[in-house]
């Protein structure tokens, strides 16, 4: 009698989640450390001087394997981090010109792009769960916001942070499908390395270019040393090893599930500011939040069902 090979998906192991749900905490107090930040610096200056250090750190952890980098590094890495580096000074740039609560929606755009950019690079159609959490993460974040359509209008930081959240999820879907085989510092150095020229190039060129004879974004810089450390080290943590463990999560995890899971990060942001005072306990911060959490467990409880059956 044959015996019949059933083939299971690999069990992922659960340092990822870990990984995962350390950024989803400190990704949700990100909004309220910037905030303070933007007081004594620009957004692009402020990036800049992040992803300096970040570059930094990569750069030692990739010493003895700079020998490594090939062709690979070049049509892979490159044009992703290229990409998500424009994506991340967008919506720092966007959140300046806009209101937290539109930048909050426009981020998770990425839910949208996410399928899509799956389905094209490998013909996977995203199943009726994921469909499903993906609107429940939308409508849980609209919820959370506040926003209401009479009141929701573009303008151009709109524009720059829906742009962002639409450029997130096709370098999520990138990196899962494509940079599976990268060694993950060299990865790392090459994203540091992107987000710093970027960072640098629109410093320098946004304090030029004027609207209305008022520039874009007038280059601010605030040279205390004590400020200047504890700027590198959040920078570290905020770029360094959270894109360090994001990025092992996507491979591991996947896109999907990373990137249903980062409204979370919106939840974490209501509370952390209803302790802290800048925020109080409202109807749409507990429905809101409700929706989202129920969008994060529907895919694991589908997912249970599946492996049941």
């Amino acid at each position: 009698m044959g015996k019949h090979i059933v083939e299971t998906k690999p069990r992922v192991s659960p340092i990822y989640y870990a990984m995962l749900i350390f950024v989803v905490i400190f990704w949700g107090i990100d909004p309220i450390l910037n905030a303070h930040f933007y007081k004594y610096y620009s957004a692009a200056v402020f990036s800049a001087i992040l992803t300096f250090f970040a570059f930094l750190f990569f750069l030692i952890l990739s010493l003895k394997k700079l020998k490594h980098l090939n062709s690979d590094y070049l049509k892979i890495a490159v044009p992703i981090c290229a990409l998500n580096a424009v994506a991340c000074l967008l919506q720092r740039i966007g959140l300046q010109y806009t209101t937290p609560a539109h930048y909050a929606f426009l981020d998770h755009l990425a839910c949208v792009s996410v399928p899509i950019m799956m389905f094209i690079y490998l013909r996977k159609r995203p199943k009726w769960d994921e469909v499903a959490s993906c609107f429940l993460c939308l409508v849980g974040c609209f919820i959370l916001t506040g926003m209401s359509f009479s009141g929701l209008s573009f303008g151009i930081g709109d524009i720059l942070c829906g742009t962002a959240g639409l450029l997130f999820g096709i370098c999520s879907a990138s990196i899962a499908v494509f940079a599976k085989k990268l060694d993950i510092t060299l990865y790392m150095m090459i994203h540091t390395a992107a987000y710093f020229l970027v960072s640098l190039i629109l410093a320098v060129s946004l304090n030029f270019i004027k609207i209305d004879g008022m520039p874009m974004e007038t280059a601010r810089f605030t040279p205390e040393p004590e400020l200047l450390i504890v700027v590198a080290v959040f920078g570290l943590v905020d770029i360094a090893l959270c894109w360090l463990c994001r990025t092992e999560a996507i491979k591991h995890i996947g896109p999907a599930t990373v990137t249903l899971t980062m409204p979370f990060c919106a939840v974490i942001t209501g509370v952390a500011s209803v302790i802290l005072g800048m925020d109080k306990i409202s109807p749409d911060l507990l429905i809101g939040g409700g929706v989202v959490m129920l969008a994060l467990l529907l895919p694991i409880a589908c997912d249970a069902i599946r492996a049941k059956k």
